[in-house]
């Protein structure tokens, strides 16, 4: 018998996906940082949560040019269905999470162990987020840390 796997359902978050610019002028994004957790800024770039913030989306992808000296791509924001796949420890079904400690811009992450691609998972831990909600919605049972997050 196959076993089931956990997968996220891109329709959700394809209608959550929009192009922003990321970082500083001094502090510029590459493709190692694609999955990682963000936060938007005063001047309305998104920057990478720091321990313990709340998440309002993931680096989706990331274009070559720069706009205004930042770097520049897509990320999906959290809004309701959007899913993403984080690594974390001691989590169970139900938790809400913020963000753990990451690496820096242009960092790989620690564990690449994405099921989708090579650029690994953000680690989170359980928190009490207040605007921006995401909850374990299911872990993958052959890879203990691993798992799905959905925006509520």
């Amino acid at each position: 018998m196959k076993q089931h796997n956990l997968g996220i359902n891109l329709d959700h978050n394809s209608r959550n996906i929009v192009t922003s610019t990321f970082g500083t002028k001094e502090s510029k994004f590459k493709d190692a940082d694609k999955n990682k957790a963000l936060k938007l800024t005063d001047s309305n770039a998104m920057i990478l949560c720091e321990d313990g913030d709340e998440i309002e989306g993931f680096v989706v992808s990331l274009e070559p040019a720069l706009v205004d000296g930042l770097s520049y791509g897509s990320c999906v924001l959290h809004a309701p269905l959007a899913r993403m796949y984080v690594t974390g420890d001691d989590l169970k079904f139900g938790d809400f999470v913020v963000c753990g400690s990451q690496t820096s811009p242009g960092t790989p992450n620690v564990n690449l162990n994405h099921p989708l691609n090579q650029y690994g998972t953000t680690v989170v831990k359980k928190g009490n987020p207040v605007t921006f909600k995401w909850r374990v919605i299911a872990k993958d049972p052959r890879k203990p840390n691993l798992f799905l997050i959905q925006a509520v």
